[in-house]
């Protein structure tokens, strides 16, 4: 049997508040700045979004001086650089965006994905192992993840506020399977069976 990550009540308690989008829509990446996640993907995907959106890019690592002058090359100005969040500011991030958008080439199991499904975001992910099974039939997976096809998908969701809710409503309610508490009553579950079973 397979438990997977956890994700803390703290993000699912920011689900459960009432869910204002902002204009410009807010978009939020969180992770490491590194090759596999592909930042770079999304920041050029900015630069090609029509519809007011602004992007934080929460997180550290090797790429991080190369995506700054990618941002200034490309003249983006509705990019902030966070640099690494945790504790109460990190649920802050959450709490203040509107859009989780994850570009990666491959995934495990992201625990940020679920901490942004838990705090009842709307996902746009690439079409990928490890983002494909989390987030089908709950968020919008990006089929051929280029810069071009994630600014689409970015811009379609930006005009469509019914679809903003109905996507945040989805996301919380797929990630409170994976809650502590659930993840404690499955784990207590395969104990039983194999306790019971006499192994």
């Amino acid at each position: 049997t397979f438990i997977s990550n956890g994700v803390g009540e703290q993000f699912l308690e920011i689900g459960k508040e009432k869910r204002i989008f902002h204009k410009p829509l807010q978009l939020l990446f969180v992770g490491r700045l590194s090759v596999q996640k592909r930042p770079e993907r999304l920041v050029e995907a900015v630069a090609l979004i029509k519809s007011d959106v602004f992007l934080d890019i929460v997180g550290d690592g090797e790429d991080r001086a190369k995506l700054e002058s990618l941002v200034a090359k490309l003249g983006i100005k509705n990019i902030t650089f966070r640099g690494r969040l945790d504790g109460e500011k990190l649920l802050d991030a959450y709490r203040n965006a509107d859009v989780f958008v994850l570009p990666s080439d491959r995934e495990g199991m992201p625990l940020v994905l679920l901490e942004a499904m838990a705090a009842g975001l709307p996902i746009i992910g690439s079409d990928v192992l490890g983002i494909h099974e989390l987030i089908e039939g709950v968020g919008i997976l990006v089929k051929d993840p280029s810069p071009e096809n994630f600014a689409r998908a970015i811009d379609e969701l930006a005009g469509n506020p019914e679809r903003l809710q109905e996507l945040s409503k989805k996301s919380l309610e797929k990630a409170q399977q994976y809650s502590w508490k659930k993840l404690i009553e499955k784990l207590e579950e395969v104990y039983r069976k194999v306790v019971g079973g006499g192994l």
